[in-house]
Protein backbone atom coordinates (compact mmCIF):
# COMPACT_ATOMS: atom_id res chain seq x y z
CA UNK A 1 0.00 0.00 0.00
CA UNK A 2 1.30 3.86 -0.48
CA UNK A 3 0.69 6.26 1.60
CA UNK A 4 -0.72 9.73 0.82
CA UNK A 5 2.56 11.65 2.54
CA UNK A 6 4.42 9.08 -0.62
CA UNK A 7 1.70 10.05 -3.08
CA UNK A 8 1.67 13.33 -2.40
CA UNK A 9 5.79 14.27 -2.31
CA UNK A 10 5.82 11.82 -5.55
CA UNK A 11 3.21 14.25 -7.63
CA UNK A 12 4.76 17.23 -6.02
CA UNK A 13 8.60 16.82 -6.84
CA UNK A 14 7.12 16.51 -10.86
CA UNK A 15 4.77 19.27 -10.28
CA UNK A 16 7.71 21.10 -9.30
CA UNK A 17 10.47 20.19 -12.14
CA UNK A 18 7.58 20.72 -14.92
CA UNK A 19 7.23 24.36 -13.14
CA UNK A 20 11.51 24.69 -13.76
CA UNK A 21 11.16 23.47 -16.92
CA UNK A 22 8.15 25.81 -18.33
CA UNK A 23 9.82 28.52 -16.75
CA UNK A 24 13.48 28.22 -18.15
CA UNK A 25 12.23 27.71 -21.75
CA UNK A 26 11.36 31.13 -22.25
CA UNK A 27 14.64 32.91 -21.54
CA UNK A 28 16.44 31.02 -23.51
CA UNK A 29 20.33 31.79 -22.95
CA UNK A 30 23.19 33.38 -25.29
CA UNK A 31 26.26 35.10 -24.25
CA UNK A 32 26.48 38.42 -24.03
CA UNK A 33 28.26 40.80 -26.22
CA UNK A 34 31.43 42.62 -25.17
CA UNK A 35 31.22 46.25 -23.46
CA UNK A 36 33.72 48.29 -21.37
CA UNK A 37 33.17 46.74 -18.55
CA UNK A 38 33.98 43.44 -19.99
CA UNK A 39 36.64 44.51 -22.24
CA UNK A 40 38.56 45.51 -18.75
CA UNK A 41 37.89 41.85 -17.34
CA UNK A 42 38.66 39.99 -20.09
CA UNK A 43 42.63 42.42 -20.16
CA UNK A 44 42.90 41.48 -16.28
CA UNK A 45 43.28 38.21 -17.65
CA UNK A 46 45.58 38.48 -20.45
CA UNK A 47 49.32 38.40 -18.88
CA UNK A 48 52.95 39.45 -20.29
CA UNK A 49 55.72 36.53 -19.78
CA UNK A 50 58.93 37.31 -19.96
CA UNK A 51 61.70 35.04 -20.22
CA UNK A 52 65.69 36.29 -19.72
CA UNK A 53 69.27 34.50 -20.01
CA UNK A 54 68.29 32.50 -22.85
CA UNK A 55 70.50 31.70 -25.92
CA UNK A 56 69.76 34.20 -28.92
CA UNK A 57 69.08 32.71 -31.89
CA UNK A 58 71.44 34.59 -34.20
CA UNK A 59 74.01 33.88 -31.60
CA UNK A 60 73.31 30.62 -29.40
CA UNK A 61 76.82 31.55 -27.39
CA UNK A 62 75.26 34.72 -25.90
CA UNK A 63 72.12 35.36 -23.77
CA UNK A 64 68.86 37.40 -24.50
CA UNK A 65 65.47 38.29 -23.30
CA UNK A 66 62.12 37.92 -24.88
CA UNK A 67 58.60 38.33 -24.04
CA UNK A 68 54.99 36.37 -24.94
CA UNK A 69 51.54 36.49 -23.92
CA UNK A 70 49.62 34.01 -22.32
CA UNK A 71 45.84 33.99 -20.46
CA UNK A 72 44.13 33.10 -17.44
CA UNK A 73 41.46 29.93 -17.43
CA UNK A 74 40.84 29.75 -13.42
CA UNK A 75 41.71 31.52 -9.89
CA UNK A 76 44.00 29.08 -9.21
CA UNK A 77 46.57 30.68 -11.53
CA UNK A 78 46.95 28.41 -14.64
CA UNK A 79 47.71 30.66 -17.46
CA UNK A 80 47.80 28.97 -21.25
CA UNK A 81 50.32 30.06 -23.97
CA UNK A 82 52.46 29.08 -26.30
CA UNK A 83 55.33 26.43 -25.89
CA UNK A 84 58.28 28.53 -27.89
CA UNK A 85 57.58 31.60 -25.46
CA UNK A 86 58.77 29.15 -22.48
CA UNK A 87 61.02 26.85 -24.47
CA UNK A 88 63.95 28.92 -23.56
CA UNK A 89 63.28 28.22 -19.44
CA UNK A 90 62.25 24.52 -19.37
CA UNK A 91 64.46 22.90 -16.73
CA UNK A 92 65.44 26.42 -14.73
CA UNK A 93 62.07 28.31 -14.54
CA UNK A 94 63.76 30.66 -12.01
CA UNK A 95 65.03 32.65 -15.59
CA UNK A 96 61.22 33.18 -16.43
CA UNK A 97 58.50 35.64 -14.87
CA UNK A 98 54.53 37.56 -15.13
CA UNK A 99 54.94 41.32 -14.06
CA UNK A 100 51.47 41.52 -11.95
CA UNK A 101 50.54 45.34 -12.10
CA UNK A 102 53.99 46.31 -12.43
CA UNK A 103 57.49 45.56 -13.73
CA UNK A 104 58.84 45.57 -10.29
CA UNK A 105 56.20 43.12 -9.02
CA UNK A 106 57.50 39.87 -10.91
CA UNK A 107 55.40 36.53 -9.79
CA UNK A 108 57.88 33.43 -10.87
CA UNK A 109 56.09 30.48 -12.98
CA UNK A 110 56.37 26.65 -12.49
CA UNK A 111 55.64 24.85 -16.07
CA UNK A 112 52.76 22.11 -16.15
CA UNK A 113 52.58 20.77 -19.19
CA UNK A 114 54.49 21.53 -22.56
CA UNK A 115 53.72 19.97 -25.99
CA UNK A 116 56.17 21.47 -28.62
CA UNK A 117 54.23 19.67 -31.57
CA UNK A 118 50.87 21.80 -30.63
CA UNK A 119 52.77 24.57 -29.66
CA UNK A 120 51.05 25.10 -26.66
CA UNK A 121 51.99 25.36 -22.83
CA UNK A 122 50.46 25.31 -19.49
CA UNK A 123 52.13 26.78 -16.35
CA UNK A 124 51.03 27.95 -13.23
CA UNK A 125 51.59 31.22 -11.22
CA UNK A 126 51.56 31.72 -7.81
CA UNK A 127 50.19 34.96 -5.98
CA UNK A 128 48.66 36.76 -8.91
CA UNK A 129 46.13 39.70 -8.06
CA UNK A 130 42.84 38.59 -7.29
CA UNK A 131 40.76 41.07 -8.59
CA UNK A 132 41.76 39.50 -12.24
CA UNK A 133 38.77 37.17 -13.97
CA UNK A 134 39.79 34.07 -15.83
CA UNK A 135 38.47 33.74 -18.90
CA UNK A 136 35.47 31.23 -20.22
CA UNK A 137 36.27 28.66 -23.39
CA UNK A 138 34.35 28.70 -26.24
CA UNK A 139 32.75 25.28 -27.81
CA UNK A 140 33.65 25.87 -31.79
CA UNK A 141 33.67 22.09 -32.73
CA UNK A 142 31.03 20.04 -34.15
CA UNK A 143 27.39 21.89 -34.34
CA UNK A 144 28.88 24.48 -32.83
CA UNK A 145 31.81 25.06 -35.87
CA UNK A 146 32.35 29.25 -36.88
CA UNK A 147 31.10 30.23 -40.22
CA UNK A 148 33.81 31.80 -42.52
CA UNK A 149 33.09 35.44 -42.07
CA UNK A 150 33.00 35.34 -38.29
CA UNK A 151 34.59 38.27 -36.63
CA UNK A 152 37.07 37.70 -34.05
CA UNK A 153 39.87 39.29 -32.16
CA UNK A 154 43.44 38.65 -30.73
CA UNK A 155 44.79 40.27 -27.37
CA UNK A 156 48.34 40.29 -26.34
CA UNK A 157 51.55 42.59 -26.07
CA UNK A 158 53.61 42.87 -29.85
CA UNK A 159 57.28 44.25 -29.40
CA UNK A 160 56.22 46.98 -32.19
CA UNK A 161 54.25 48.63 -29.60
CA UNK A 162 56.82 48.55 -26.95
CA UNK A 163 58.44 51.38 -29.30
CA UNK A 164 57.75 54.44 -26.94
CA UNK A 165 58.47 52.51 -23.65
CA UNK A 166 57.12 48.90 -22.08
CA UNK A 167 53.11 48.26 -21.38
CA UNK A 168 51.41 46.07 -19.52
CA UNK A 169 48.06 47.16 -21.51
CA UNK A 170 46.71 44.42 -23.83
CA UNK A 171 46.97 45.21 -26.78
CA UNK A 172 43.49 44.23 -29.37
CA UNK A 173 43.63 43.37 -33.11
CA UNK A 174 40.57 42.62 -34.71
CA UNK A 175 39.80 40.19 -37.75
CA UNK A 176 37.67 37.69 -39.59
CA UNK A 177 37.78 33.71 -39.77
CA UNK A 178 39.05 32.63 -42.89
CA UNK A 179 39.32 28.50 -42.48
CA UNK A 180 39.12 25.75 -40.12
CA UNK A 181 42.00 23.64 -40.96
CA UNK A 182 44.84 21.20 -39.90
CA UNK A 183 48.80 22.02 -40.18
CA UNK A 184 51.92 19.54 -39.51
CA UNK A 185 51.29 16.66 -37.85
CA UNK A 186 46.99 16.89 -37.58
CA UNK A 187 46.79 20.45 -35.19
CA UNK A 188 43.66 22.04 -35.31
CA UNK A 189 43.92 25.60 -36.33
CA UNK A 190 41.70 28.42 -37.67
CA UNK A 191 42.73 31.10 -40.64
CA UNK A 192 42.03 34.66 -40.00
CA UNK A 193 43.55 37.83 -40.57
CA UNK A 194 43.41 39.44 -36.96
CA UNK A 195 47.53 40.99 -37.36
CA UNK A 196 49.24 38.94 -35.32
CA UNK A 197 53.48 40.28 -34.39
CA UNK A 198 55.95 38.62 -32.28
CA UNK A 199 55.49 39.03 -28.59
CA UNK A 200 51.43 38.24 -29.14
CA UNK A 201 52.72 34.39 -29.29
CA UNK A 202 50.38 32.52 -26.41
CA UNK A 203 47.76 35.14 -26.31
CA UNK A 204 43.95 34.33 -26.97
CA UNK A 205 42.14 34.75 -30.28
CA UNK A 206 38.38 35.50 -28.85
CA UNK A 207 34.84 36.13 -30.53
CA UNK A 208 32.73 38.99 -30.04
CA UNK A 209 31.32 37.90 -26.71
CA UNK A 210 34.93 37.74 -25.18
CA UNK A 211 35.28 33.93 -24.92
CA UNK A 212 38.27 32.24 -26.22
CA UNK A 213 38.14 30.06 -29.73
CA UNK A 214 42.16 29.48 -30.30
CA UNK A 215 45.54 30.49 -29.17
CA UNK A 216 47.74 32.97 -30.96
CA UNK A 217 50.83 30.68 -32.61
CA UNK A 218 52.48 31.27 -36.02
CA UNK A 219 51.83 33.98 -38.99
CA UNK A 220 52.91 35.26 -42.51
CA UNK A 221 53.27 38.42 -43.66
CA UNK A 222 52.52 38.47 -47.69
CA UNK A 223 52.78 42.58 -47.92
CA UNK A 224 52.60 45.95 -46.22
CA UNK A 225 50.10 45.46 -43.76
CA UNK A 226 48.45 42.05 -45.18
CA UNK A 227 49.38 38.79 -43.55
CA UNK A 228 47.47 35.21 -42.71
CA UNK A 229 47.62 33.82 -38.88
CA UNK A 230 46.95 30.38 -37.76
CA UNK A 231 45.54 30.24 -34.46
CA UNK A 232 45.69 26.77 -32.39
CA UNK A 233 41.95 25.71 -31.97
CA UNK A 234 40.72 25.84 -27.75
CA UNK A 235 40.15 22.59 -28.12
CA UNK A 236 43.29 21.18 -28.33
CA UNK A 237 43.64 23.24 -24.70
CA UNK A 238 40.26 21.42 -23.70
CA UNK A 239 41.73 18.58 -24.17
CA UNK A 240 44.87 18.62 -22.29
CA UNK A 241 42.90 20.54 -19.14
CA UNK A 242 40.25 17.68 -18.98
CA UNK A 243 43.12 15.02 -18.90
CA UNK A 244 44.87 17.02 -16.07
CA UNK A 245 41.86 18.03 -14.09
CA UNK A 246 42.47 21.36 -14.49
CA UNK A 247 39.44 23.33 -13.82
CA UNK A 248 38.08 26.10 -16.44
CA UNK A 249 35.08 27.41 -17.30
CA UNK A 250 33.01 25.74 -20.91
CA UNK A 251 30.89 27.97 -22.34
CA UNK A 252 28.55 26.37 -25.15
CA UNK A 253 25.70 29.12 -25.69
CA UNK A 254 25.62 31.11 -28.69
CA UNK A 255 27.01 34.33 -29.41
CA UNK A 256 24.86 35.47 -32.68
CA UNK A 257 26.30 39.14 -33.99
CA UNK A 258 24.89 40.61 -37.51
CA UNK A 259 27.68 42.33 -39.36
CA UNK A 260 26.20 45.53 -41.55
CA UNK A 261 29.34 47.16 -43.70
CA UNK A 262 31.91 48.58 -41.06
CA UNK A 263 29.39 48.09 -38.42
CA UNK A 264 29.05 45.58 -35.95
CA UNK A 265 25.56 45.22 -34.27
CA UNK A 266 25.30 42.69 -31.64
CA UNK A 267 21.74 40.76 -31.27
CA UNK A 268 20.67 38.78 -27.91
CA UNK A 269 18.40 36.87 -29.68
CA UNK A 270 16.17 35.17 -26.83
CA UNK A 271 12.63 34.93 -27.06
CA UNK A 272 11.72 37.27 -24.39
CA UNK A 273 13.83 39.97 -26.45
CA UNK A 274 11.87 38.96 -30.08
CA UNK A 275 8.50 39.42 -27.95
CA UNK A 276 9.14 43.02 -25.96
CA UNK A 277 10.87 44.51 -29.14
CA UNK A 278 9.08 42.75 -31.89
CA UNK A 279 11.90 41.54 -33.60
CA UNK A 280 11.35 39.53 -36.92
CA UNK A 281 11.17 36.00 -35.97
CA UNK A 282 12.57 33.30 -38.02
CA UNK A 283 9.57 32.76 -40.06
CA UNK A 284 9.06 36.58 -40.51
CA UNK A 285 6.31 37.28 -38.10
CA UNK A 286 6.27 39.69 -35.30
CA UNK A 287 5.99 38.27 -31.84
CA UNK A 288 3.45 40.57 -30.31
CA UNK A 289 3.21 41.69 -26.24
CA UNK A 290 0.77 39.80 -25.12
CA UNK A 291 2.52 36.52 -26.11
CA UNK A 292 4.53 37.03 -23.01
CA UNK A 293 1.91 38.53 -20.89
CA UNK A 294 -0.11 34.86 -21.10
CA UNK A 295 2.58 33.00 -20.43
CA UNK A 296 3.37 35.07 -16.91
CA UNK A 297 -0.31 34.84 -16.20
CA UNK A 298 -0.37 30.86 -16.96
CA UNK A 299 2.54 30.14 -15.14
CA UNK A 300 1.09 32.27 -12.05
CA UNK A 301 -1.85 30.60 -12.46
CA UNK A 302 -0.13 27.01 -12.44
CA UNK A 303 1.73 27.87 -9.23
CA UNK A 304 -1.99 29.01 -7.70
CA UNK A 305 -3.57 25.74 -9.11
CA UNK A 306 -0.46 23.42 -7.95
CA UNK A 307 -0.55 25.23 -4.12
CA UNK A 308 -4.22 24.85 -3.86
CA UNK A 309 -4.35 20.99 -4.88
CA UNK A 310 -1.41 20.15 -2.46
CA UNK A 311 -3.06 22.20 0.44
CA UNK A 312 -6.33 20.33 -0.37
CA UNK A 313 -4.39 16.99 -0.54
CA UNK A 314 -2.16 17.61 2.49
CA UNK A 315 -5.28 18.26 5.10
CA UNK A 316 -6.70 14.66 4.26
CA UNK A 317 -6.06 11.77 6.50
CA UNK A 318 -3.95 8.73 5.27
CA UNK A 319 -5.77 6.24 2.97
CA UNK A 320 -6.48 2.33 4.73
CA UNK A 321 -6.07 0.87 0.87
CA UNK A 322 -9.40 -0.40 -1.16
CA UNK A 323 -8.81 -4.30 0.43
CA UNK A 324 -9.47 -2.51 3.84
CA UNK A 325 -11.90 -0.13 3.10
CA UNK A 326 -14.17 -3.06 1.09
CA UNK A 327 -14.33 -5.41 4.31
CA UNK A 328 -15.00 -2.99 6.24
CA UNK A 329 -18.06 -1.89 3.84
CA UNK A 330 -19.15 -5.30 4.09
CA UNK A 331 -19.30 -5.75 7.76
CA UNK A 332 -21.24 -2.33 8.07
CA UNK A 333 -23.68 -3.82 5.41
CA UNK A 334 -24.19 -7.19 7.34
CA UNK A 335 -24.12 -5.53 10.79
CA UNK A 336 -27.35 -3.33 9.18
CA UNK A 337 -28.93 -6.68 8.10
CA UNK A 338 -28.45 -8.22 11.44
CA UNK A 339 -30.02 -5.32 13.25
CA UNK A 340 -32.91 -4.73 10.73
CA UNK A 341 -33.99 -8.75 11.18
CA UNK A 342 -37.51 -9.28 12.87
CA UNK A 343 -37.26 -10.19 16.79
CA UNK A 344 -37.87 -13.99 16.07
CA UNK A 345 -34.88 -14.06 14.28
CA UNK A 346 -31.25 -15.94 16.19
CA UNK A 347 -29.78 -12.33 14.92
CA UNK A 348 -29.27 -9.90 17.67
CA UNK A 349 -32.32 -7.17 18.00
CA UNK A 350 -32.08 -3.89 17.00
CA UNK A 351 -31.07 -1.84 20.16
CA UNK A 352 -34.29 0.24 20.95
CA UNK A 353 -34.16 3.43 23.28
CA UNK A 354 -35.63 1.87 25.88
CA UNK A 355 -33.11 -1.32 26.53
CA UNK A 356 -30.39 1.88 26.91
CA UNK A 357 -28.78 1.89 30.14
CA UNK A 358 -29.48 4.91 31.98
CA UNK A 359 -26.86 6.54 34.11
CA UNK A 360 -26.56 5.98 37.78
CA UNK A 361 -27.46 8.82 39.79
CA UNK A 362 -24.90 10.96 40.99
CA UNK A 363 -22.52 10.15 37.96
CA UNK A 364 -21.87 12.90 34.94
CA UNK A 365 -20.10 11.54 32.16
CA UNK A 366 -18.33 13.80 29.95
CA UNK A 367 -16.86 13.30 26.06
CA UNK A 368 -14.33 16.06 25.77
CA UNK A 369 -12.53 17.25 22.47
CA UNK A 370 -8.52 17.27 22.04
CA UNK A 371 -6.59 19.07 19.48
CA UNK A 372 -8.37 20.91 16.57
CA UNK A 373 -11.37 19.68 18.45
CA UNK A 374 -10.73 21.63 22.02
CA UNK A 375 -13.37 23.33 23.07
CA UNK A 376 -16.32 20.44 22.17
CA UNK A 377 -18.23 19.02 25.16
CA UNK A 378 -20.92 16.90 25.19
CA UNK A 379 -22.25 14.87 28.37
CA UNK A 380 -22.81 10.87 27.99
CA UNK A 381 -26.24 10.53 29.16
CA UNK A 382 -29.60 8.04 29.07
CA UNK A 383 -28.99 7.59 25.01
CA UNK A 384 -25.98 6.99 23.52
CA UNK A 385 -24.09 9.44 21.18
CA UNK A 386 -23.55 9.51 17.42
CA UNK A 387 -20.35 11.16 16.32
CA UNK A 388 -19.60 12.02 12.64
CA UNK A 389 -19.69 15.20 10.26
CA UNK A 390 -23.83 14.17 9.45
CA UNK A 391 -26.73 16.46 10.32
CA UNK A 392 -27.79 14.24 12.66
CA UNK A 393 -24.95 13.40 14.58
CA UNK A 394 -25.27 13.81 17.90
CA UNK A 395 -21.16 15.38 18.23
CA UNK A 396 -20.83 16.99 15.00
CA UNK A 397 -17.38 16.89 13.17
CA UNK A 398 -17.08 18.78 10.22
CA UNK A 399 -14.06 17.16 8.39
CA UNK A 400 -14.44 15.43 4.89
CA UNK A 401 -12.08 12.57 6.61
CA UNK A 402 -14.96 11.72 8.95
CA UNK A 403 -17.78 9.44 8.18
CA UNK A 404 -21.36 10.83 8.43
CA UNK A 405 -22.28 8.32 11.27
CA UNK A 406 -18.37 7.91 12.51
CA UNK A 407 -19.00 6.24 16.16
CA UNK A 408 -21.01 5.65 19.18
CA UNK A 409 -20.35 6.32 22.65
CA UNK A 410 -22.55 5.58 25.44
CA UNK A 411 -22.45 4.16 29.07
CA UNK A 412 -22.11 0.25 30.18
CA UNK A 413 -24.04 0.26 33.15
CA UNK A 414 -23.36 -2.92 33.92
CA UNK A 415 -19.42 -2.73 33.83
CA UNK A 416 -19.89 0.62 35.12
CA UNK A 417 -17.95 2.43 32.17
CA UNK A 418 -18.00 3.27 28.84
CA UNK A 419 -18.61 1.88 25.90
CA UNK A 420 -17.07 3.16 21.86
CA UNK A 421 -18.12 1.47 18.99
CA UNK A 422 -17.17 2.10 15.35
CA UNK A 423 -20.12 2.23 13.12
CA UNK A 424 -18.18 1.21 9.74
CA UNK A 425 -15.89 4.50 8.95
CA UNK A 426 -13.81 4.32 5.86
CA UNK A 427 -10.73 5.80 8.02
CA UNK A 428 -11.98 4.20 11.43
CA UNK A 429 -11.80 4.69 15.13
CA UNK A 430 -8.37 4.51 17.20
CA UNK A 431 -7.47 4.32 20.54
CA UNK A 432 -4.56 6.42 21.81
CA UNK A 433 -2.52 3.33 21.83
CA UNK A 434 -2.62 2.75 18.79
CA UNK A 435 -5.60 -0.29 18.36
CA UNK A 436 -7.83 0.07 15.89
CA UNK A 437 -11.96 -0.51 17.43
CA UNK A 438 -13.13 -2.85 14.89
CA UNK A 439 -16.48 -2.40 13.38
CA UNK A 440 -19.60 -3.89 15.28
CA UNK A 441 -17.43 -4.51 18.43
CA UNK A 442 -17.88 -2.22 21.58
CA UNK A 443 -14.73 -1.46 23.31
CA UNK A 444 -14.75 -0.30 27.28
CA UNK A 445 -13.22 3.18 27.93
CA UNK A 446 -12.50 4.38 31.68
CA UNK A 447 -12.53 7.93 33.17
CA UNK A 448 -8.95 9.62 31.42
CA UNK A 449 -8.89 7.05 28.37
CA UNK A 450 -8.86 8.87 24.90
CA UNK A 451 -10.13 7.97 21.32
CA UNK A 452 -9.35 9.62 17.90
CA UNK A 453 -11.40 9.33 14.55
CA UNK A 454 -9.35 8.35 11.72
CA UNK A 455 -6.64 11.28 12.32
CA UNK A 456 -5.07 12.46 15.58
CA UNK A 457 -6.28 15.80 15.06
CA UNK A 458 -9.61 15.04 16.05
CA UNK A 459 -9.43 12.97 19.12
CA UNK A 460 -11.51 13.20 22.03
CA UNK A 461 -11.10 12.05 26.01
CA UNK A 462 -13.58 11.04 28.38
CA UNK A 463 -14.13 12.26 31.96
CA UNK A 464 -16.24 10.80 34.48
Amino acid sequence: MITRHAKTGKVWRRLAWALLVLQGWPFAYAASPMDARAQQRHDSAVLRIHVTNVPCKRNPYRRCQGHGTGFLVNRQGYVVTNHHVIAGVIGHEQDGFVPDGSFSNRRRFRIVWANRRLDLAIIKVAGLNPARQPLSLADIEGRRRLVKGTHLWTSGYPGVSDIFGKRLEPVRKDGVLSAYTTIRGGVRVIEHDAATNPGNSGGPVSDLCGRVIAVTSIGIKAGKGVGTYWSVRIAEVIDELRRRGIPFTLDRSPCNTAVTGKTTVIKKTTVVNKIIKGQKGEKGRDAPLWALVALGAGILLLLVLVTLLWLRIRKRPAGIGMTRYIRDEMSRVLKRQRQAAPAGDSGPARESSSSSPSAPAGRIVKLVGRNRLNGTRAEIGEHPLVIGRGSDADVLVRDQGIGRRHARIGLDDERGGVWLEDLGSVNGTWLDNGTRVLPGTRVLLESGDGFYLGNPDFAFRVLV
